[in-house]
């Protein structure tokens, strides 16, 4: 493939911005000490200082413990403390974003597809309306035959109701933070982590029922609400369930399981439901929800409350203290 010379600046300006941001990331200070790399790390904290302009303290970084060998180490995760909490969580990452991107793209669905409960239903044809639209549809073949056309049989229009109702089922998202804020520290991550599964897998199944639009919005903002926080929880519980040795790569190879569960959910909610069956795409949807909700009470860890965990072994991890010289 030629690549033009606008392209190639393109990629020289993205290269550029992608090594531009060694100046301003710098490595954690915290890492470097657990590898041994003190030095490393004290020239990182005294560049903080002077970015920030605070007056250094004088002294050098101490650690109390030798560096790990098992640094970022697989088996680590599937060590006996956290063998079940590893084997529990890809499960709840992967109904996490299933859910929450089913319930996006089943929105526009769910609306096109109801509205006869709407009360959007056809005139009844009377003898005279029929001969019209007999006389009605021989002008159209006629015209048809000449003029090219589209086949828009398989297409239902979405009307401006339509569109303001999932505007407003969207809103439930923004009102879903400040009460998983709440929750989380007043249950606890996992309790939490197990109600909104739950609560979200119940209304896919209350999705089977026909009801008013104003009833399907309010249907439609419930579970957009709650199935916007089931990641948000999954990241909480899992940075703080796993030690510092290995708690990036939990979180890396969990999120990267979630993908799974995005990229799947597509074939779900825009080809199961509209050309196979509508109630087998919501059965599906609810029933990954509330197993989900059980392996979230099933968690072995509760962490709220609970130091985070620096390294498996041994909690009191002395790493990032400033002690003066001399003492």
């Amino acid at each position: 493939m030629d690549l033009t010379e606008d392209d190639k600046t393109h990629l020289v300006w993205l290269n550029a911005l992608g090594l531009s941001r060694r100046e301003f990331l710098p490595e954690s200070p915290r890492y470097l000490v657990s590898a041994n790399r003190l030095s490393e790390a004290e020239r990182i904290v005294q560049e903080m200082f002077r970015v920030n302009k605070i007056t250094p303290l004088e002294g050098r970084l101490t650690t109390s413990v030798a560096p790990s060998k098992r640094r970022n180490h697989l088996k680590e995760l599937f060590s006996k403390q956290y063998r079940l909490t590893t084997l529990m969580l890809p499960t709840i990452w992967f109904g996490a974003a299933f859910g929450y991107y089913g319930v996006v793209l089943l929105s526009a669905e769910i609306f096109r597809f109801r509205h006869a409960c709407y009360g959007a239903s056809l005139p009844l044809l009377t003898p005279q309306l029929l001969s019209n639209l007999t006389e009605t549809s021989l002008k159209l073949t006629a015209v048809h035959q000449v003029l090219p056309h589209e086949d828009g049989s398989c297409c239902q229009n979405l009307s401006d109701d339509d569109f303001i109702a999932m505007i407003i089922s969207s809103i439930g998202e923004f009102v879903n933070i400040p009460i998983i804020i709440l929750f989380i520290d007043l249950l606890g991550r996992k309790i939490t982590m197990g109600l909104w599964n739950g609560v979200t897998g119940l209304m896919f199944f209350i999705l089977y029922i026909c009801m008013s639009r104003q009833t399907m919005t309010g249907v439609l903002f419930g579970v957009r609400a709650m199935s916007a926080g089931l990641l948000s929880l999954a990241y909480v519980y899992t940075s703080e369930v796993f030690p510092t040795t290995v708690r990036a790569l939990a979180v890396g190879i969990f999120s990267s399981i979630s993908r799974l569960g995005a990229m799947s959910t597509p074939y779900v909610a825009q080809v199961m439901l509209p050309e196979f069956s509508e109630i087998g795409a919501l059965s599906l949807y609810a029933v990954i929800g509330i197993l989900c909700a059980i392996l979230s009470f099933l968690l072995p860890i509760e962490t709220a409350g609970r130091e985070l965990p620096r390294i498996a072994k041994c909690e009191n991890v002395l790493s990032s203290y400033i002690r003066p010289t001399g003492l």
